[in-house]
């Protein structure tokens, strides 16, 4: 199996890009990631504001052979490990309470067996998942702090072991890349931060050649995903569910008011990322697998 080092990582996709690995489809790889700060808080103690443009590395870029635009990359989660310690903020620049927090700090916190130890008092359990994965757009290049129809920084919580996610390939190869990984992150990271590791995470990389779709969409044992992002929470739930009603119209063979029938009384829609920053809001639309014959 490959592995790629974190001293590979990017903080942007983009089409420009040289590729620092070049996998078969079917081909397993290990991807070593950096947290959210490259690696720079080792203690407790007040950080800096967030520079947008040095945020949330990913590993990569990763080319695809036979990758070329219009196919859909199909990217599984095989498993996600996590470094013994990690970091949690409160931060002045981003968060819905951000006007509360006096000066921007960062909480070391341990990780052990499968654990994290907030205080002698609040332990919880690890829940890992990966926020940024994406492929280059054909455009213009897009920070990794950001999302997009590449996919990029969705902060969703289904994107962990034993799930699929399927990207767009805008470009010759794909150019894949993955980072951003957190031992828990509540939906909404609404103080900006989840508990943000180091990780070694093992994916396996596929390809649907004549399939292609717009935007980034996820499957778990249980459901089918569809993503939405907008500065407007109003415009990114409307996206989540128009890519969500016509996934439904496809595999279900229906119209598009009985999809939307369907997915008001199957869908669950819940708020991925709302920190309230330059980042925009993202929303996912879960639908049980079982009603469409699916799961398993």
């Amino acid at each position: 199996m490959k592995r790629l080092t974190r001293d590979k990582i990017i903080y942007q996709f983009d089409k420009n890009l040289s590729p620092v690995l070049e996998v078969e489809p079917r081909e397993s790889i290990l991807l070593e990631t950096l947290d959210a700060r490259s690696g720079s808080i080792k203690e407790d103690a007040y950080i800096p504001s967030t520079d947008m443009k040095r945020v949330n590395p990913a590993t990569g870029p990763i080319w695809v052979k036979g990758a070329k635009p219009g196919n859909t990359l199909i990217v599984k989660i095989e498993d996600i490990k996590v470094s013994k310690s990690g970091w949690i903020a409160a931060k002045t620049d981003t968060g819905v309470l951000k006007d509360k927090v006096k000066r921007s700090r960062a909480k070391i916190v341990e990780i052990r067996e499968n654990q994290i130890k907030f205080s002698e008092k609040i332990i919880f359990p690890v829940k890992p998942m990966v926020g940024t994965i994406g492929t280059a757009p054909a455009g213009k290049a897009i920070s990794t702090a950001f999302p997009g129809d590449h996919g990029g920084n969705m902060d969703n919580n289904d994107i962990a072991v034993n799930s699929k996610v399927y990207l767009p390939v805008n470009v010759e190869g794909a150019l894949f890349a993955l980072g951003d990984v957190h031992a828990r992150m509540g939906d909404g990271e609404l103080s900006g931060t989840g508990v943000e590791v180091c990780a070694e995470v093992k994916i396996k990389i596929d390809l649907i050649k004549g399939q292609n779709i717009k935007r980034p969409y996820i499957e778990t044992p249980y459901y089918l995903i569809s993503t939405g992002y907008s500065s407007n929470l109003k415009d990114a739930i409307r996206m989540a569910t128009q890519e969500m009603a016509g996934m439904l119209v496809r595999k279900m063979e229906i119209d598009i008011e009985e999809a939307l029938m369907i997915i008001s009384a199957a869908g669950d829609l819940r708020i991925c990322q709302a920190c309230d920053s330059a980042i925009d809001v993202t929303v996912c639309l879960r639908f049980p697998k079982l009603i469409l014959g699916l799961q398993g």
